[in-house]
């Protein structure tokens, strides 16, 4: 999925967080058809998309304490993704294969 589809929607700790066209009209559309209750609809959508966002704020916080640098959070109707950069390459996973992913000893 390339950036061209996604529209920057803020920006956290020198991250760029996107969000896919569809969640922006998945959301209008949610509006438009709760308008007997409005609030509720808002509430409900913001914390459903909070969710998503604290979640990936939590890779991306794994991602740079293990001293990945971190490209953007892509946030989509379902999933988000976190970019970085892990050996030279672009990945959205730390637990790939080749990823050494162990507690630091004590």
């Amino acid at each position: 999925m390339t950036l061209e589809r996604l529209t920057e929607i803020m920006e956290i700790n020198g991250v760029r967080v996107y969000a896919h066209w569809s969640v922006l009209v998945i959301g209008t559309l949610i509006l438009f058809g709760a308008m007997e209750r409005p609030i509720e609809t808002i509430a409900t959508w913001s914390a459903y998309f909070g969710v998503m966002l604290i979640h990936e704020c939590g890779h991306m916080i794994a991602a740079q304490r293990k001293g990945c640098e971190v490209f953007s959070i892509e946030l989509y109707p379902i999933h988000g993704f976190v970019r970085f950069q892990l050996r030279g390459r672009v990945t959205t996973r730390l637990s790939s294969r080749g990823a050494e992913w162990r507690p630091k000893r004590r």
